[in-house]
């Protein structure tokens, strides 16, 4: 996922990309288990040298994502609006006659 990091430093906008964290599976058969996997971002820095924290970098994406799903959620929820809308106009055409 790519989100925009401003740098409180030098005001400048960064786009950094966020890798998931994926967690470790430590039980079952040796063949079925792995290490922990992700959780890291690109770039670590600002152009300016300031460090871009993982921590914030993460929180920020997450909002981004939750907003999102809220967006696509709510443009469904308006499109089902729509077609229910439509659909009783259409049953309601036969009715007329």
């Amino acid at each position: 996922m790519k989100t925009n990091w401003i740098c409180p430093k030098c005001d400048k906008e960064t786009e950094v990309t966020v890798y998931p964290l994926i967690p470790a599976k430590i039980s079952g058969p040796p063949e079925n288990c792995c290490p922990e996997e992700g959780g890291e971002h690109e770039p670590t820095e600002c152009d300016c040298g300031a460090e871009i924290p993982n921590d914030a970098v993460y929180e920020q994406a997450a909002e981004k994502a939750r907003d999102d799903w809220e967006a696509g959620a709510e443009a469904l929820a308006d499109a089902r609006e729509e077609d229910n809308r439509l659909d009783k106009e259409w049953r309601n055409s036969f009715d007329k006659d």
